[in-house]
């Protein structure tokens, strides 16, 4: 229960945009449920979850700064 970030420049300029994908096969997730199974604010203060695509695999995470992240990142899963 991973996640992969890629990083992108919000529209503002402020912010970051993460396409987040997961990489195991759950499909109930809500916005809520990823945040609480999976440590976002690793990277900073979240902004938004959504699921632009409904994609059940690939979600859109807003930080409200600049976020540093390189492609292929991982971000865990809470404990």
């Amino acid at each position: 229960m991973i996640l992969r970030v890629r990083d992108q420049t919000a529209a503002g300029g402020n912010g970051s945009l993460v396409e987040v994908e997961l990489l195991h096969s759950r499909l109930c997730f809500r916005p809520e449920n990823l945040q609480a199974e999976y440590d976002l604010a690793s990277l900073g203060e979240v902004e938004s979850v959504s699921r632009p695509h409904c994609d059940p695999l690939e979600w859109t995470v807003e930080y409200k700064e600049r976020v540093s992240v390189k492609s292929g990142a991982l971000i865990k899963a809470k404990a």
